[in-house]
């Protein structure tokens, strides 16, 4: 056995064993650390830890002479364990190595042993894929653990809940033993380590943080160590950049705040686990097969494949062992860490005395650690003297045992020094910091699951799930729930690519598989339907690049790779674009043409995730918006998706969802929280896994501690849980029981804001906002209610003026009249008028009098001027629509009916419509209560030859200054709705979607029977009635009465008649062409004149807001349609 040390350029040799896999341990005796090492000569050592490069203690030989392959030393430094090539499990007492007795045998080689930390349970696994746990004391086997074939690693956590185990495959295995009737694997993660031959003796290790296995660092795949956190296993830490091969061993110091990893290409690295960066590195003349720390102490010993031990005394500075950080926080106060000055420290070949670096020169300077910079900064020593009340003194004194022997003159002439703390301090427990997180997947359940299918994709759309057979074949079934987006059923598919992400779009789902020794990364899109065969297709992607996530919308497929690309894609596989990112993708959903990313803006900052949030038009290729994503601290993002309104929610490992609404910019607002829900419904262990998102509910599986993850069968149940805006109550206290109307006016504000933001883009309909608009309302209307029952009237006026509906101040006018509030009263009526002035200022432009004193609407006639209209110079004119009150009743217009036809809504469905033509309709006449005795407008329609009008009419528009005209009529008006004689009323007059009274004379059908005029049914046409098939029967008795009641009906003229319409629906309005389009029939024959005006029965509320006294301007080309239903008539609800 040869000792080297790595502390200096050179290193002693003594006798050796022969090449292969050896092995070591510390354990302590009598106060001594000790260790004892094996190899493949079945020799077994034990030296002083103290003086490895001394003769072994005990040197003994195994009676077989068979190759060892692992050893354990128990906890307590009694007992060592021993597994060889002939597959026998050995005990010896120590420090003697008497032979105790056989523990167990298996059917293959021993490659890993671990005591429990207790030392009652003895770990073993092998080639046979199985773990067999042994107790001690009776060497019964009381579980034995299936992990898979050629297991090289195994390693108990410190509080004896958990056990790791590690294949050759690069699978890692956490198993829970806490129980030994309930031992069961929690978490599998294939492809945690590098794969490797069952045939090798190399080692996949793992070592657990020792104080309170809070993280588990195994060998990374990528030649580095990859740390992953307890409970949730995913990485938490990647410790990389200081080996070229895969790491051959792990080991972490006894406080937990060093780790130490060899690797294949002959390189000892030591890492700084608070800080997850490289301290120093030494290169070693051989692979070491093993690693092992000293207790509470800075050497770090290991030993070679060729039988060599390696030790390294200073592997961590002594006063950041000692002093428990106390040098990180004075260096920290300087501006400095412990390890400025390592983490560019190359690695130094100390067996050859060369550089690895392509300069061959012998490197002649040491390391530089934390002492020599502050030495560069003043605050150390430089060549024995420093200024007074530096940290010199300190780090001279206390840390190096060669100056403990200055004296005190040399101390006084120095100055004042710092008092050095007691020695033999432990550094406390510093958690890690905390890495960047992965890629997700929303919607998909892990891998390594106990059962064998798993949930690729799952959402309010479908699911897309995998399965792997009893042969090892990868099948893939996609599911759908809503029917509509294929007739018929996806079929079920082999998966041959292992495809591991996946996402449903609306055209079809598409796939993902990560890149492996023998293939890339393949990606794969099939069709839910085509027009077409061979639609379907697949690429690879390059060499090097893996996919990390894929989404699926209407018009494009996106998936982002490991080099922080975005590749999109049409559903047809044309590629759309290739674009850089600013940082690795965390996660990315899809709705539409909409595309939500969230990727890494920064590292983890003060346990926080440093991310942005993005949503893009895929289709106009534009950034709708974009900005921070504020997760709590400690939090991951766990699911990104969509509102059924189109905002971006994220669901953090916290519980609480945020949803990213346009308000102040773009911010997020919490609106559920899993704490809270878990209170109300009365239980702790619940946990919550998100499938959509309504305006009012999430839509989650629920789930257990147990088992987070829902499973593939039986199928999920789906729940809802209510959301709730955490908005605190007048007293003080939080809202969390009851629905609160602020909570719900919060949340659909946001709704409102979303809706109208998708509004700018064309893709939101008015009716939606109209209806939120009408719930926001009705919230507002109950905190208006609420508020004026208490007296708070300032309150009440505030919400009244934030009501976007006519209706709703209407009521809000109807409370405060109820509870007898004028003041309150009489603002919400002025806040009404206002509301009615602002819906029709977009539309309506001033008419004001040009400066010779005319009225546009007047015509083109000369002599026609304010003062002949009735109006005096300085008397004010109807410049502007004003809002339609209550009390008041304006004018209608004459029409003449043009026909029918029909036309379809958003919905399909078929509407009937009569289409009636304004023809320049003018006010002739003023009729005053002073003259009259009433109020009234006489309109006149048409036009009309001079000759073919009497003298009196004739005279009457002349006097009027309008043109001539085919008919007139009288409409009654109060006295606010009168107009100047002349102005033009046109089919702006109306609004769509308000109610109609259309008044005319039927269609004359001449002299009719009872049966086409009063729609009897007719005597029987059968045998033994002849000439009175159609008779009206008996129309009165012959004694009593002896006559015809005036009422009978009788046969006699029909049609021809005075007949109104009542509550016509007008559907649309065409002010170019000043055509009016109303649902059904209405009485005339085509160019008949018909009087049309608001309806009287229908209530005022009812009514949309109306123009008053008329719409006066400029009412633009753009035809107005009435909106239509909110939802689907068809649709079954």
């Amino acid at each position: 056995m040869s000792i080297e040390s790595l502390d200096g350029l050179a290193g002693r040799v003594c006798d050796s064993q022969p090449d292969g896999s050896c092995n070591l341990g510390f354990f302590r005796k009598a106060g001594e650390s000790h260790v004892v090492s094996c190899g493949t000569d079945a020799c077994l050592s034990i030296r002083s830890a103290a003086a490895l490069d001394q003769k072994p203690v005990t040197h003994f030989f195994t009676k077989e002479a068979v190759h060892l392959t692992c050893l354990a030393v128990s906890p307590t430094g009694e007992y060592l364990a021993t597994g060889d090539i002939s597959c026998w499990i050995k005990a010896y007492k120590l420090p003697g190595l008497e032979f105790d007795r056989i523990l167990t045998r298996t059917s293959l080689p021993m490659r890993a042993l671990a005591f429990s930390p207790s030392g009652a349970m003895l770990a073993c696994g092998g080639d046979d894929g199985n773990v067999k746990m042994v107790r001690f004391q009776d060497t019964k086997v009381c579980t034995t653990l299936v992990s898979g074939s050629y297991i090289r690693f195994m390693a108990y956590d410190p509080k004896h809940e958990l056990m790791a185990t590690c294949s050759a495959d690069g699978s890692l295995r956490v198993w829970e033993i806490a129980a030994p009737e309930k031992k069961k694997m929690i978490t599998l993660i294939r492809g945690a380590m590098p794969r490797m031959s069952g045939e090798t003796s190399g080692r996949n290790p793992a070592a657990w943080e020792p104080h309170r296995g809070s993280f588990l660092a195994v060998a990374g795949p990528n030649n580095d160590v990859t740390l992953y956190e307890r409970d949730t296993w995913k990485p938490c830490g990647v410790l990389k950049g200081a080996h070229k091969e895969r790491v051959n061993a792990i080991a972490i110091s006894s406080d937990g705040t060093h780790l130490a990893s060899a690797s294949c290409d002959r390189t000892l690295a030591v890492w700084n686990l608070k800080r997850h960066e490289l301290m120093d590195s030494r290169r070693t003349n051989a692979i070491l097969s093993d690693l092992a720390w000293e207790p509470d102490s800075p050497k770090l010993v290991g030993i070679g494949e060729e039988g060599t031990l390696y030790e390294w005394s200073e592997a961590i500075p002594r006063g950041l062992v000692e002093r428990g950080g106390m040098i990180d926080d004075l260096a920290a106060a300087a501006g400095l860490s412990d390890d400025d000055g390592d983490r560019h420290q190359d690695t130094y070949n100390f067996d050859a005395g060369a550089s690895p670096s392509n300069d061959k020169r012998p490197s002649t300077s040491p390391p530089r650690g934390s002492r020599d910079v502050l030495r560069e900064c003043g605050l150390g020593d430089d060549s024995g003297g420093e200024d007074a009340g530096s940290l010199g003194d300190f780090i001279d004194n206390d840390m190096e045992p060669g100056n403990s022997g200055r004296g005190d003159a040399e101390r006084a002439a120095r100055g004042p020094t710092m008092v050095s703390p007691p020695r033999h301090r432990r550094a406390p427990y510093v958690p890690p910091a905390m890495q960047p997180q992965e890629a997700i997947q929303p919607g998909a359940t892990p891998a390594g699951q106990e059962s064998k299918r798993r949930w690729l994709a799952y959402h309010d759309r479908g699911g897309i799930n995998s399965r792997v057979d009893d042969g090892g074949f990868n099948a893939v079934e996609v599911v759908l729930h809503d029917t509509s987006l294929s007739r018929r059923r996806p079929p079920l598919f082999n998966d041959f690519h292992r495809f591991e992400m996946a996402a449903l779009g609306d055209k079809g789902p598409f796939y993902a598989s990560r890149a492996n020794s023998d293939t890339p990364s393949m990606l794969n899109f099939r069709h839910l339907e085509s027009w077409a065969a061979n639609a379907d297709w697949t690429l690879a992607l390059p060499d090097g690049e893996d996919a990390v996530a894929v989404a699926a919308g209407r018009s494009f497929c996106a998936v982002a790779t490991s080099r922080d690309l975005l590749r999109l894609f049409s559903p047809a596989g044309l590629q759309m674009g290739v674009l850089t990112m600013e940082g690795g993708i965390v996660a990315m959903t899809a709705r539409g043409h909409m595309l939500g990313l969230v990727w890494h803006s920064a590292p983890p900052q003060q346990q926080r995730q440093m991310l942005s949030a993005a949503i893009w038009d895929v289709t106009e290729q534009t950034q709708v918006s974009s900005g921070r994503l504020p997760l709590a601290p400690n939090a991951t993002l766990t699911w990104l998706g969509f509102t059924d309104a189109g905002a971006l929610a994220a669901y953090d490992s916290e519980g609480t969802m945020l949803v990213r609404t346009p308000d102040f910019g773009g911010m997020w607002v919490p609106v559920f929280a899993t704490a809270q829900a878990r209170a109300e419904r009365e239980s702790e262990n619940e946990v919550y896994w998100p499938v959509s998102l309504t305006g009012e509910d999430l839509v989650v599986v629920v789930c257990s501690e147990a088992a987070p993850y829902p499973r593939v069968q039986p199928p999920p149940v789906l729940s809802t849980l209510p959301l709730r805006v955490p908005t605190v109550g007048t007293s003080g206290e939080s809202n969390s029981n009851v629905r609160d109307p602020e909570e719900e006016l919060i949340r659909v504000g946001m709704r409102l804001a979303c809706l109208r933001s998708r509004q700018q883009q064309g893709e939101e309909d008015e009716a939606d906002i109209e209806t939120t608009e009408k719930l926001a309302d009705a919230a507002r209307v109950k905190l208006f209610s609420e508020a004026v029952r208490n007296n708070r009237l300032p309150r009440a006026l505030d919400l009244a003026s934030r009501m976007h509906t006519a209706w709703a101040l209407e009521g809000a006018l109807k409370l405060a009249n109820h509870h007898k509030v004028p003041a309150l009263a009489d603002r919400v009526s002025a806040l009404l008028q206002r509301l009615a002035y602002q819906l029709f200022r977009a539309f309506a432009q001033p008419a004001t009098f040009d400066d010779s004193g005319r009225f546009p609407g007047a015509g083109d006639l000369s002599f026609t001027t304010a003062e002949s209209l009735g109006f005096g110079a300085s008397q004010d004119l109807p410049l502007e629509s004003r809002p339609l009150l209550q009390n008041s009743r304006r004018t209608g217009v004459i029409a003449v009916k043009v026909g029918m036809t029909q036309e379809w809504d958003q919905w399909k469905v078929r509407i009937p419509l009569t289409i009636l033509w304004i023809d320049d309709c003018q006010v002739v006449q003023q009729k005053t209560q002073q003259r009259e005795g009433y109020t009234a407008l006489q309109l006149g329609c048409g036009a009309k030859r001079e000759k073919n009008v009497n003298i009196a009419q004739t005279g009457h528009c002349r006097a009027a200054g309008v043109p001539l005209k085919r008919k007139y009529a009288e409409f009654r008006v109060t006295e606010d709705a009168l107009l100047p004689v002349g102005t033009h009323v046109g089919a702006a007059h109306f609004v769509p979607g308000q109610y109609l009274d259309i008044t005319g004379t039927t269609i004359g059908k001449g002299f009719q029977g009872v049966m086409k005029r009063w729609g009897f049914s007719g005597q029987p046409a059968s045998h033994g009635n002849s000439l009175a098939h159609r008779a009206a029967g008996s129309i009165g008795g012959g004694q009593d009465p002896g006559r015809v009641w005036k009422v009978h009906p009788m046969p006699g003229r029909m049609g021809n008649r005075r007949r109104t319409a009542s509550c016509v629906w007008l559907y649309k309005v065409d002010p170019a062409r000043n055509l009016l389009y109303v649902k059904g029939q209405v009485p005339g024959h085509k160019g008949n004149f018909l009087l049309v005006k608001d309806a009287i029965l229908k209530k005022f509320e009812k009514q949309p807001p109306r123009p008053f006294p008329t719409f006066i301007g400029e009412a633009g080309d753009d035809i107005i349609t009435a909106p239509t239903a909110a939802q689907d008539p068809y649709l079954q609800t």
